[in-house]
């Protein structure tokens, strides 16, 4: 009864001990998705707004017929899905515009080249960006100042 139980163990070590290495090393395999390869890959090269507001230039503003006032020489944008980041790099360098932050969802707050004090002239360079391949949308942003203190 004692060699019944032995001889089962002895069996049993030879093949888990030949079977494991196998298995684990079918199971190595590398990837461009691996950590290794997302730890190379650069930052892409504008600010992340997480819990802060993008400084735009309020030096420069424009007055629709409303009474309202937009940014003359900030906007935001939205890239199409498919946009890379250098590709987007690119446009931000042929345009001359300056980044000024990013949302998380990818929506991009950036500074344009002055186009000058009238209303028309912004919907100009809306109107030109908009009609880029790589805009899903570029729209200007209001003005909002900040409300007086109350005592």
């Amino acid at each position: 009864m004692f060699r019944g139980r032995v001889v089962p163990v002895a069996v049993l070590v030879p093949i888990l001990a030949t079977a494991t290495p196998r298995m684990a090393a079918a199971q190595i395999r590398r990837s461009p998705d691996s950590l290794v390869y997302r730890a190379n890959q650069q930052k892409p090269p504008w600010p992340l707004l997480i819990d802060s507001f993008p400084r735009l230039d309020t030096s420069g503003l424009v007055q629709l017929p409303s009474g309202r006032f937009l940014y003359r020489a900030n906007i935001t944008l939205r890239f199409k899905d498919n946009v890379s980041d250098s590709a987007k790099v690119a446009f931000f360098n042929r345009h001359r515009m300056t980044v000024v932050g990013v949302t998380r969802s990818g929506q991009f707050f950036a500074g344009i080249p002055d186009p000058g004090s009238s209303l028309e002239a912004l919907f100009t360079v809306l109107e030109q960006l908009n009609n880029e391949p790589e805009i899903f949308v570029a729209v200007s942003l209001d003005f909002s100042p900040l409300e007086p203190a109350r005592e």
